[in-house]
């Protein structure tokens, strides 16, 4: 599967491949910053909660 955006990706990965008592619980996000050399931050939210940070993935 070829996804061609962040929102396409984060659709699939928060409504199809998260088991059913999971969906709506778990949150993904990922920002680029340009002007800071193509820095990336991934971060998983659970129960609006940041559980996990990464950087520069």
């Amino acid at each position: 599967m070829i996804l061609s955006s962040w929102s396409k990706m984060r659709k699939y990965l928060e409504q199809e491949m998260l088991a059913e008592s999971l969906q709506g619980r778990i949150r993904f996000n990922c920002t680029s910053y340009v002007n800071m050399d193509g820095m990336h931050i991934f971060e998983i939210f659970v129960d609006g909660l940041l559980r996990m940070n990464a950087e520069n993935i």
